[in-house]
Order: C-alpha cells, then structure tokens, then sequence
C-alpha cells in the first residue's frame, strides 16, 4: 500500500486502477500489485498536496466490478485538496523543534536558484575558515561582579554615659561638619550633682581656710583631702556634663540612625547612635564568585558604574581579596576590595550599589563562551565518576 501511495505521489496525480478510457495514462505497477495480492477489484490513491508538496496519500477501495469513475475521482481529490492544509498542521505540531527548523532550512534551500546554491556551496569553506579564526582570536575578559559602595572609614558614634534622650539634630543622609552637633542627653541630673559637688568644694575650702587660721595641722590635712576629692569629682562631673552634647569629629555623612521619633528614650552606655563616614573616602567591595575567585588577583583594573549613575564609568584598582567566603541566600563568593583612581565625585554616597568589570587579560573566544559548561561538565563528572 506504500509503494502504491508513493506511486501516486511521484506522478502528482490520482490514480485509478482499472483505468478510466478517458483519464490519461498513468504507471499502476504498484496498484497492479496490491489489487491482486488482496484481492481487491478496484484501487483509486488520491495525493494530498500542501503549497505544492506531496505530504499524504488516500487509498479507496472497491469489490470487483465497482470502478472508480472520472467524476467521483475528481470529487474526491478536491475534498482532499481542502484536508490537505489542517493535516499538514498536526504534521508539524508533532514535531519537534529540530525537525521543524530542519525542514524550514530545507524549504528555503530548495527555493534557492542552482546558482546561488553553487555560491553557497563555495561560501561554505571560506565561512568555516573565518569562524575559526574568530574563534581563536584573543577578547578581552571582563570578570563582572556586583559591588556596593561604602566609607574606607566609619566611626561609630555611642552613648557616653546613661541617660535619656533631649535632642537630636541629624538622622541618616545628613551631611554634618566637623564639631556641628549631633544629639543631646537630657542633663538636668548631672546640673543638680554638679551644683552639690560645688557646694562641696566650697565647704571644704572653708574648713580649710578655718583649720590654716586655727594653725591645727590635723585638720588641714583632712581639709584638704577632702577639698582634693570633692574638686575630683566635681571635675567628673563637669566632663560628664559635657558629654552630653555630642558633636561631629570630622565633616562627614551619617549613614545609620534615624532617633528623631525616639525622644526621651531612656539610652544605655555605649549603645550605638549613629554611623559617620567621610564622604571623599569611599572604597569599592565587590562580591565576586566563587566560579571566578582564582582569577581574581590584587593589582587588578577595571571599571564600575553605579545603579544610580548608569551613564557614567569610574575606573578602580583591587587592593584586597578576602580569603573567607561570604554566603549569601542562593549566592557564594567572596568579598574584594577596591579603590577608585579618581576622586569620588560629589554625587557618590556610601550605599550605592553597581557592578564592576575586572580585566582578566586575554582569552580566545571559544575559550570565553564555553569555559563555564566545561568547568559545569568537570564537576558532574567528578561527581558521578569521581
């Protein structure tokens, strides 16, 4: 039955066995065939054609003495030019991906004129030379990693002594100079103790312009001590009471703590208020990937651009590569340090996140576009294999 589909599909035309007197002479050898191996009296084999290609056949079958005449020949290849289409869909829905480009490459290919496949043909080699030679060409390899800007220097800023909170003047973003004033503690416990320790002071003073005048060696003495260790504490006192106002060491930017709705907060010795960083000190961390970490080197060069400056390229230096992996949720890598060759600009602030591009020399170009399935293909091989 094959044979006598693709007998009527090498002739482009139904074929009908007997043939009609008036239908043109078509091969029925195959036809011939299959009638008498099953006994069959009358055979027609309709081709199905889809933009002029051959994709299906239909075979009818009849007892002896019904043959198939012109009309009903024709009837029936008209209905099958009509199926032709929808059958050829479900061909190409079960196929797959490769097979479809497969035929669509042979489609154009075969739509080509002779001479232009000639061209193509000669092109072939000359293509295959130039795409090696591509491929073994040096590019420059980046190693990208996403980095985060922040202070080479940060000073924390704690509570000096127990207290409550008063005042505060700056919160997080704040630019501060140096000696402005940051936050103040409530000090009115401190003015009380500093007003008795005066009156100390003054009484033992007293005592011991008394015990001068009385010439009673003894009693100088004690007065005196005790004048020395009230003036102590009053001192104490005084320091105390200035270390309620706490001020800015240097001109710099305050990066954490925001105690603006916290007043009257009862705050501990050294609890942490703020964080100051100097804001033309700025250095670069990158996390780098575990995958590219011995590529990774001190001395390295590059360049950054910073998510809120996406126009604009800084170029950098690495300093430092941590030796201690950093686990992130999903990620692995370790922590590098870099430094900008330039001066930050004043749009720079500590926070900033970005990515970096670290030049890692000179790498052929298969070697850039397949080094991570190789290096992925090791390790399932270790794995499996060992």
């Amino acid at each position: 039955m094959a044979r006598a589909m693709d007998e009527s599909l090498d002739q482009a035309a139904y074929v009908a066995l007997p043939q009609h007197p008036d239908d043109r002479p078509r091969v029925t050898r195959a036809h011939a065939a299959l009638a008498q191996r099953h006994a069959m009296g009358s055979l027609l084999t309709v081709p199905l054609f889809a933009d002029a290609q051959p994709i299906a056949a239909l075979v009818f079958e009849r007892s002896a003495g019904q043959l198939f005449d012109t009309a009903w020949a024709l009837q029936v290849q008209n209905l099958a030019s009509g199926l032709a289409p929808a059958l050829r869909l479900l061909i190409e829905q079960e196929r797959g991906v490769c097979s479809r480009a497969a035929a669509a490459w042979s489609r154009r290919w075969q739509a080509l004129p002779p001479p232009r496949r000639r061209l193509c043909l000669a092109a072939l080699p000359v293509a295959a030379l130039l795409l090696t030679g591509l491929m073994l060409t040096p590019w420059q390899h980046d190693i990208a990693a996403p980095t985060q800007l922040e202070g080479r220097i940060q000073r924390a800023v704690v509570a000096p002594l127990d207290g409550y909170l008063k005042a505060v003047h700056v919160r997080a973003g704040d630019s501060v100079v140096a000696g402005q004033l940051l936050i103040e503690l409530a000090d009115d416990d401190l003015r009380l103790e500093l007003r008795r320790r005066q009156t100390e002071v003054a009484q033992h003073e007293g005592a011991y312009g008394d015990a001068m005048a009385r010439q009673d060696r003894s009693a100088l003495v004690q007065a005196e001590a005790r004048a020395a260790e009230a003036r102590a504490q009053l001192g104490l006192i005084q320091a105390q009471l200035e270390r309620t106002r706490i001020v800015a060491p240097f001109d710099a930017l305050v990066i954490m703590g925001d105690l603006s709705q916290q007043l009257a907060a009862p705050l501990r010795r050294g609890e942490l208020l703020f964080k100051l960083t100097p804001t033309r000190e700025l250095r670069v961390m990158l996390q780098v990937d575990e995958r590219d970490s011995e590529r990774v080197r001190p001395g390295m060069q590059g360049a950054v651009t910073f998510a809120a400056l996406p126009d604009k390229r800084y170029d950098l230096v690495l300093e430092r590569v941590s030796p201690v992996a950093r686990s992130d949720p999903g990620h692995l890598g370790f922590e590098a340090e870099a430094r900008l060759l330039a001066a930050a600009p004043e749009l720079m602030r500590p926070g900033m996140q970005g990515l970096a591009q670290l030049n890692a020399g000179q790498q052929p170009l298969y070697w850039l576009l397949s080094h991570r399935v190789l290096d992925w293909l090791r390790l399932q091989w270790w794995r499996w294999v060992g």
